[in-house]
């Protein structure tokens, strides 16, 4: 059965309110599709894939954990809420946000807490399971309006990892750092697991941010093409390469970490954006869609790497 938010808003004064739906074994990927703002789960093999029926609906956004089990959401009425899934019964429990969309919001790798950043109080705030309810946890931090525009972060524990139009700054419990400037037309890039990338597209670098002794400090080239990469979306790791991935060429490409050639590389159908995991394995979604026709578009790097699509189309 699906799961409609917008009927279970009016019991939520409980702790918690529930009704039933199928949700998969995680390896299959459950993903959240915005043009039907709904969260579905991806089934079948690679090539042949296809989206399910909405097993919850009425979300202007949402970002699965790394487990695939839990989300975290904004409904179309405008809740905050936790999304939970045991066996086959799905929960959605209320959360009262210190701030207001839009949002960004990264899981930690355990899937029991997720960092959020809003837009409106330019802060970042956490929810932790705590006794088995999601509760607010930790200092709201404020990142100051000098430091630029959240293009993206990262996090663990306590440190946040932001990066802006303006540099690269670290987030601590009650103060921010810029470690990087974004100048020479610098971007960074940002991993989940809090690798930083900067690229510079005049030149087609991509180089690592070097980390040492917890301080980010030397910048590393690992490879420059001016032709191919210069206008990189997203990096990746994947064991001695990276995975880039270039809005101008659409097409991403598989790097050494060390010999900085191209292994091998795959062209797109559409604009690559940000490469977001699913589940635990080494998968991506590389093009989300927009619109009900558009492909969903995933690089699956577990064994021989390779990008398919997922058909577009509405609910089915």
């Amino acid at each position: 059965m699906n799961v409609n938010l917008a009927g279970l808003i009016l019991v939520f004064a409980g702790t918690a309110s529930q009704g039933l739906a199928q949700w998969a074994d995680p390896s299959s990927g459950i993903v959240f599709d915005a043009p039907t703002q709904s969260i579905r789960r991806i089934a079948g093999f690679p090539g042949a894939a296809s989206l399910s029926k909405p097993l919850v609906q009425n979300l202007d956004w949402a970002v699965i954990a790394p487990s695939g089990k839990r989300g975290i959401a904004e409904t179309q009425s405008g809740d905050f809420v936790w999304l939970e899934a045991s066996g086959d019964e799905f929960s959605a429990t209320r959360v009262v946000a210190p701030g207001a969309g839009p949002f960004l919001a990264r899981w930690n790798a355990a899937s029991n807490a997720v960092r959020i950043y809003s837009a409106a109080c330019s802060c970042f705030f956490t929810v932790t399971l705590h006794s088995g309810q999601p509760v607010l946890t930790g200092q709201t931090q404020i990142l100051d309006t000098a430091s630029g525009t959240v293009q993206d972060f990262s996090w663990k524990q306590s440190i946040t990892l932001v990066a802006t139009d303006a540099g690269l700054y670290r987030m601590g419990i009650s103060s921010s750092q810029l470690l990087k400037s974004a100048d020479s037309g610098v971007t960074y890039l940002l991993e989940e697991s809090g690798r930083v990338w900067a690229t510079r597209g005049a030149t087609g670098e991509i180089l690592e941010v070097v980390q040492r002794r917890g301080e980010y400090g030397e910048l590393r080239l690992v490879t420059a093409d001016p032709a191919a990469l210069s206008d990189v979306a997203s990096i990746v790791t994947s064991g001695n390469s990276i995975l880039a991935a270039d809005r101008k060429t659409q097409r991403i490409r598989q790097i050494g970490l060390t010999s900085g050639v191209v292994e091998q590389s795959w062209d797109l159908d559409a604009v690559p954006g940000r490469m977001t995991s699913i589940g635990a394995r080494p998968v991506w979604i590389v093009h989300e869609r927009s619109k009900a026709q558009d492909p969903m578009l995933i690089l699956d790097a577990s064994n021989a790497p390779r990008v398919y699509f997922i058909p577009g189309g509405g609910e089915q």
